[in-house]
């Protein structure tokens, strides 16, 4: 059998603990667990999209993160893009903010419970589960609403 063309590669987000995304094979991409002080990784959840790990964070304590994720079903009820907020390892979101193209999206943290959203063009949708204070960008100027550092 001749080798895949386009293996599996990994992306982590460190902090006191490190949140590993695993994209492929194909479309799909897991979002992993990797416990700094035991070496031992935990498997959080399967997409079937993509996950922009250039667009993602993770909290200082190593509890939270926040990404930019991509179906490209249009017909859904984010556009088919969305940036979350959720508990590591998962994707199931805490808070969600619908996009519906690939503009914008993702963002960062500034403290425990001060994030940044890279545009801040997506819209709530569904009630916020986790109070946290959203900031300005860090990084900088934006053009179309959309952090040119990031």
């Amino acid at each position: 059998m001749p080798p895949n063309p386009y293996p599996a590669r990994l992306h982590a987000l460190i902090a006191r603990q490190a949140m590993v995304i695993r994209r492929g094979p194909a479309e799909r991409v897991a979002a992993c667990l990797r416990d700094m002080a035991t070496d031992r990784v935990t498997l959080g959840q399967w997409l079937k999209g993509r996950i922009y790990e250039r667009r993602a964070a993770i909290s200082p304590d190593g509890r939270h993160w926040i990404y930019f994720a991509a179906t490209h079903k249009h017909w859904e009820e984010t556009g088919g893009t969305w940036t979350a907020l959720a508990r590591v390892p998962w994707l199931t979101a805490l808070n969600l903010w619908a996009e519906g193209d690939a503009w914008s999206g993702g963002g960062g943290f500034m403290g425990r419970h001060t994030h940044w959203l890279n545009g801040g063009r997506g819209a709530m949708t569904g009630a916020s589960r986790l109070a946290v204070a959203v900031a300005k960008s860090p990084l900088g100027a934006q053009r179309n609403k959309e952090c040119l550092g990031i």
